[in-house]
């Protein structure tokens, strides 16, 4: 058992979902409601970030199939670029089903990076 009481990494998760979802923590996200309609603001979860760079690594990634590539391009950065139609999700879309979803099925979609 940890410092915060909880026992297993899922308990944490689903504490803080909970806490996320509380009538006090729902206040804090009107101002980001507010502002949706400046402009789309995506995310993508950690987990699904880390799947789609296994599976599409040398895909997407030109620089790793060129040979000497760090020696010949020394100051350019390696990046691997995400869909942002097909990949991130809305962040309205995200805080909504942050609160119409049970804890535990927000925290399982987020935790296999359904997100």
């Amino acid at each position: 058992m940890g410092a915060s009481g909880f026992k297993g990494k899922r308990v944490v998760e689903e504490h803080i979902v909970e806490k996320l979802r509380s009538p006090g923590h729902r206040a804090l996200f009107a101002s980001v409601f507010a502002r949706m309609p400046e402009g789309q603001f995506r995310l993508i979860s950690a987990q699904k970030a880390y799947r789609l760079l296994k599976d599409k690594l040398f895909e997407r990634v030109h620089a790793l199939t060129l040979k000497s590539f760090t020696r010949r391009f020394r100051n350019a950065e390696v990046d691997m670029h995400f869909s942002l139609s097909q990949e991130l999700t809305p962040v309205r879309t995200f805080l909504e089903l942050l609160i119409q979803e049970s804890p535990q099925k927000f925290a399982v979609k987020l935790y296999i990076g359904d997100y």
